[in-house]
Formats: C-alpha cells, sequence, structure tokens
C-alpha cells in the first residue's frame, strides 16, 4: 500500500486538508528546506531525522536507515541531533541514530537488524561476502563471521518466482555444503508478522538465539563438519 502524502505548512495555523495527504504545521529553518523541481521538500538530513522520529522503533530505524544508504552520512545525523531537544521521540532516535548503517539494502533487511541488536547476542554485520563456485562474490543478508551464522530475508521484490527461488535455493545449497556458514531464511510472514514490531520476540529470533547458543559453545569445530 502507497502511504499517504505528508504535506506541512510552516506558516502558524495553517494546513492542507485533503483526503489524500496528511498535513500539519512544521516550524523549521530555511536550512531545513530545499526544491525540487519547484516543490519545497525538507532535506535529505532534516527528512532523515523526521523518518527517525516516530512511535514505532523498528521503522523508525529502518526509514532513518534508508536515508543514510541514500546518502546521508551518520555523521550529520549525530551533529544534528542536539537542536532537536524537545522534539517528540527525539530520546529513542538519539540511542537508534549510532547504531545506523548503509549496507542493508532494503527496509526489511533494516528492520531484521534492528530486531537482532535488540536481543544481547553477537552483533551482526550486514551482506558478508562468500565466494561462490566461480569465483563470483554472493553476499549474505546479515551473519556475524567468527560465528559463520548468517540471517537471509526472502521478500517478494527480489526473491518471488520459480527461476529466483531455484537460484536461492542452488545457491544456498552449495554454501552448506562448501563453507562454513550456516544460513537462517525468514519471510515477510516471519518479520511482519505482528502489527506492532516490538510486542513479542519474534520467532526466527529465539531460533537464532539457540543456533547462535549451540555455535558458541562448540567454537570454531564448526570447521571440522564442512565437507562431511
Amino acid at each position: 500500500m502507497v502511504p499517504d502524502v505528508e504535506v506541512f505548512d510552516r506558516r502558524r495555523g495553517r494546513r492542507t486538508r485533503r483526503g489524500t495527504v496528511r498535513s500539519g504545521q512544521r516550524m523549521m529553518p530555511d536550512s531545513d528546506v530545499m526544491r525540487v523541481a519547484d516543490v519545497a521538500v525538507t532535506t535529505p538530513l532534516r527528512t532523515a531525522i523526521d523518518l527517525g522520529r516516530q512511535r514505532q522503533p523498528a521503522r523508525a530505524f529502518a526509514e532513518a536507515e534508508a536515508m543514510v544508504r541514500a546518502g546521508v552520512a551518520v555523521e550529520e545525523i549525530l551533529r544534528e541531533l542536539p537542536r532537536f531537544a524537545g522534539y517528540r521521540w527525539i530520546r529513542q532516535f538519539r540511542e537508534l541514530a549510532p547504531l545506523l548503517d548503509p549496507r542493508p539494502e532494503s527496509i526489511p533487511e533494516s528492520i531484521m537488524r534492528f530486531r537482532w541488536l535488540g536481543t544481547g547476542q553477537p552483533r551482526p554485520e550486514p551482506q558478508r561476502p562468500v565466494v561462490g563456485p566461480q569465483g563470483q562474490e554472493w553476499r549474505l543478508d546479515l551473519g556475524i563471521d567468527e560465528l559463520y551464522f548468517a540471517v537471509e530475508y526472502d521478500g517478494k521484490e527480489f526473491h518471488e518466482g520459480a527461476q529466483r527461488q531455484q537460484h536461492d535455493a542452488e545457491r544456498r545449497g552449495w554454501v552448506a555444503r562448501n563453507t562454513p556458514w550456516m544460513v537462517k531464511v525468514i519471510g515477510k510472514e516471519n518479520l511482519f508478522g505482528h502489527a506492532d514490531f516490538e510486542s513479542r520476540l519474534p520467532g526466527w529470533i529465539r531460533e537464532a538465539r539457540s543456533t547462535l547458543g549451540e555455535r558458541l559453545r562448540r567454537g570454531h569445530r564448526w570447521y571440522d563438519d564442512v565437507g562431511d
């Protein structure tokens, strides 16, 4: 579903009254506004901060991270945050902002990383490289290098269709047989199973924690299993 367009008026007491937009008033300096095709819009930096100031932490994190992926530097965001003292949900975003990373390639990957970061398990890194059979580089969405454990998200945009699914199955089968990596695959129903992202610990996180615990107990002996 396409979300409503957000249209705000910088003049006191003014708003756009139209059913297809969300409207209100926003007081902001001229430095927060730019023009694109003669339309006044917030700058990428201001947009990133506004997206990060949402009630649901997972969405705030993922959408702000999308702006970082688009080119807004995390350092810029951190420098700018002090002037937003007192703004709604800014305290929450102050905690999230240092964790933003441009490497996740989609909103679901960012939400997946956000939820993992909250488990207290070893911190994962996005886009872990694996060399394939022809010397090509494959990248696993999210993983811990020292434990060779990764999680991948299969969404409709890039993974739907018999041909793509077969390619994914062959790639992951080769990784399982020829590398130390273990890959856990989750879909939309696992990641977006609850309207409130923070209401319950998702099942795939519980499974990941169990697997990680086993990996930690076994340590580097995992190498011995490859090729058996």
